[in-house]
Formats: structure tokens, sequence, C-alpha cells
């Protein structure tokens, strides 16, 4: 069934002609009818997960294919988008049914081998290495690295590259160095190095500005036409590169602006536009999952509460 849905995706790709709009409302009700029967799923594979990185992940599909309540709206480029980020979700759908290890247990493998010696610091995790070694999907390895790199036993390079962070990082987030921990820290300084900031190592200058039309609202064919890129695809191209310098699961347009905005990619609009509206939600929705009060996200706007709530 998840693989006969997942054929009925395949069979929508992008074109270069002008599409109907018929054509795009049925692509939009394949989508539609093709995943709405597994988001049940989806949503418990989401509450089952120990790992925050693979829950987030089943959030942003789960946002991205539950319909509008304000009907279809959107091209023929971005419905084949939404039928890719479905075709993953039921991918990964078919990899969480079959018998294994959890992301939560991955990581703490990795923890320990950290702890060992057996991953020295500064040295580069690979995914697939990894994964042949723990003989876990590679996705797994993926969210378990992601995962340990909120707990600063892992860094993040600007290239979305793993690496274990080095001992004088480490040991001067969990306090001063001592004994043992001094000799290490000797030895460990030269390699030390901070994970740049987005601000500072800027996107390339072609995809920063299809993210900055992006963020103003435009469509993929508008971003094409004002850039001279030809074709919506290699607009497509340039968002899921993005998407993969954020080290997102999928190209989700108001998060990709969210995390640009949180991250100082972008400089923060002196006027609110739609799709940062959308993307303020989305951190509501991210707020409201991890369990903290809607003041939060509140302060962090400047809003009252019964501004959002």
């Amino acid at each position: 069934m998840l693989k006969r849905d997942i054929s009925r995706l395949q069979s929508l790709k992008a074109r270069r002609t002008v599409v109907p709009a018929k054509s795009v409302e049925d692509a939009y009700h394949l989508v539609y009818s093709s995943t709405q029967p597994w988001l049940g799923l989806a949503r418990t594979q989401r509450t089952a997960s120990d790992s925050p990185a693979d829950q987030l992940r089943w959030e942003v599909w789960i946002a991205a294919l539950t319909p509008s309540p304000h009907g279809i709206r959107g091209t023929w480029a971005q419905a084949c988008l939404l039928a890719g980020q479905g075709r993953d979700m039921l991918w990964a759908l078919i990899e969480a049914l079959v018998p294994g290890r959890s992301v939560g247990s991955v990581s703490q493998e990795i923890q320990q081998r950290i702890a060992s010696g057996a991953l020295a610091p500064s040295s580069r995790l690979r995914e697939r290495r990894l994964a042949r070694s723990l003989r876990v999907p590679a996705s797994s390895v993926r969210l378990a690295l992601a995962d340990l790199a909120t707990t600063g036993l892992v860094e993040v390079s600007a290239n979305g590259c793993f690496a274990v962070v080095a001992v004088s990082a480490h040991v001067s987030r969990h306090g001063p160095a001592t004994g043992d921990h001094r000799m290490l820290d000797r030895d460990a300084c030269r390699m030390s190095a901070r994970v740049p900031a987005l601000s500072e190592v800027p996107l390339p200058h072609l995809e920063q500005q299809v993210l900055e039309l992006v963020a103003e609202g435009y469509e993929d064919p508008e971003i094409a036409s004002r850039l001279g890129l030809g074709t919506d695809r290699h607009v497509q191209y340039r968002l899921a590169r993005i998407a993969r310098r954020f080290r997102l699961g999928a190209v989700v347009r108001p998060q990709l602006v969210d995390h640009a905005y949180t991250h100082g990619a972008l400089a923060a609009p002196a006027v609110l536009h739609p799709l940062l509206l959308e993307a303020n939600a989305y951190g509501l929705v991210r707020t409201l999952a991890a369990g903290r009060p809607v003041n939060v996200y509140a302060r962090l706007l400047g809003l009252r509460v019964q501004d959002v709530s």
C-alpha cells in the first residue's frame, strides 16, 4: 500500500510548459489522497519517537501535507515539491515499520563511543560509515547526530558535516578543567574551533537572492524570471541546497524563512510579509510542541499573550 502510493506520487514531475489550473488542482488532490491515509501513522511515529530531531522531521511533514482550510493555492512546481515531501514521509514510514533500533539508542551508542575515545575529539563523523558499523539506516545516524549537536558533544560545520567537539570546547561548557582534563585540553586546544554562524558564513550570492525573494512571498516562476534562472526547476534546486545547508529535512518555505531570520541569514524586515507570518505561526507550533507556555513565544515577538492565543 505504501509503495503503491509512492508510485502514484512519482508520476508528478516538474514541467517546463504552462500547466492548466485544473491540472494543478488534480496534482494537489493526488498528493493529499496519497498521503492523507498515512498521516495518523505519521503522528503515531512522531509521538513514539525518542529523538527531538526525528519528532521535528515528522512534524514538518505532517504540517506540509495537511490540506489548508482555505483551499488549494499553489503552482505545479509547488505541487511537485509537495509530492517529494510526501514520498519522503512514506519512505520514512516504510523504514520505521521495520523492527530495529530507535534513534535514541543510536544516539546513546555514539555518545558512548565518544566517551570511550573510539571517536576522537575533532574527528569527522561520516554518517554512512557509522551506519554500517551500528547496522542501522543512515537516516537514523543523521538524526542521532542532530540530537547530539544540541548537547554539545557534536558540532555541525558550515557545510553541514558533523564532527566530535574538541575536548577544550566540551570541557568549557561543563565546568573548569582539572587534572587529566587540563592535559587533554592542552592537547586538543590546537584542534578546537567553534561553528561559524550563518551570518558569518553567508549563503552564495544567488542562493541568498532566492531566499530573499522567497521571504518576500514571490512564487517560483517570478523568482526564476527576476533572477534569470530560466525554469522553476532551477529555483527548486537552489531551495533544496539552502535546506541542506540549514540541516532541514525538507523544503518547507515558512521553515526556511523562519530559520534564516532566527540564525541571521536574513536581516529582519521592517514589515511582516504574509509568508513571514506563516513562519511565525510555525514557530508558535514548535513552541507548543516543545511543551513551553505560549507566553514564552509571545515574549520573543514582543506581543501580549492575547495576541497569539
